[in-house]
């Protein structure tokens, strides 16, 4: 099953690159992984929770994916018009009112996609894409239920129709055709662009997955929340 993802990333080891900066080693077949903070400040890192298998972040900790690691291209495609699923698998989910990001790409013509919970309108989950107005709000989802547990939330686009998922139910649905942020910046896991909106202290994250060639269906999302229950 992971094998299959582009991107894999189980946050139960922590490592260091040729550059000596820190890493979590990718589990998946185009080798990314995230580089932890700047790579080089504890500060700026998420702490590496082995015994739990989880890494968990302080309110200012945060991931990168680098796009100077991305040799099949894989981040340029992030956000593109195309089928793609975005997977985070939280113990715990840590929930305060307010603007929490959970993952950020944009690109440098201010086109982005964005996962978050989102509290503008009342707090639930959302996934914000382009620069302007065009988001799915999950409005029914209260994230304070998942306060302290663990939570699974995924974003999924199937050609022009995207998708909010939690706990392999579907929450919220919206349409945009126009979704592109398909440069190959940097993507953060976490934060977003100068560290905000982050983490809450206390969250552990155990995976990130990214698939940009599928649309994921619910029976997959299901066995995979198992395989992650059963083996996390």
């Amino acid at each position: 099953m992971l094998s299959k993802l582009d991107i894999a990333l189980l946050c139960d080891v922590r490592s260091v690159d040729p550059n000596g900066l820190a890493i979590t080693p990718d589990r998946s077949r185009h080798g990314i992984h995230a580089q932890l903070g700047d790579g080089g400040a504890a500060a700026t890192m998420p702490t590496l929770d082995a015994l739990n298998g989880r890494m968990t972040f302080d309110g200012g900790d945060y991931m990168v994916l680098r796009a100077a690691d991305d040799v099949d291209g894989v981040l340029a495609g992030m956000g593109g018009p195309h089928e793609e699923t975005y997977i985070f698998y939280f113990d715990p989910y840590v929930y305060v009112a307010g603007d929490i990001t959970f993952f950020f790409k944009g690109d440098l013509a201010g086109y982005f996609v964005r996962l978050r919970q989102e509290s503008w309108v009342g707090t639930h989950f959302d996934m914000q894409i382009e620069g302007g107005p065009d988001e799915i709000l999950a409005g029914t989802v209260d994230p304070v239920v998942y306060d302290g547990k663990q939570l699974m939330i995924a974003f999924i686009r199937r050609a022009d129709v995207q998708e909010i998922w939690v706990d392999a139910n579907l929450q919220d649905s919206g349409t945009d055709p126009t979704t592109d942020a398909t440069t190959a910046d940097d993507a953060l896991i976490g934060c977003e662009p100068g560290v905000a909106n982050p983490l809450l202290a206390g969250t552990g994250l155990r995976a990130m997955f990214y698939d940009g060639e599928n649309a994921w269906t619910q029976t997959q999302l299901r066995a995979l929340q198992r395989f992650l229950r059963g083996n996390l």
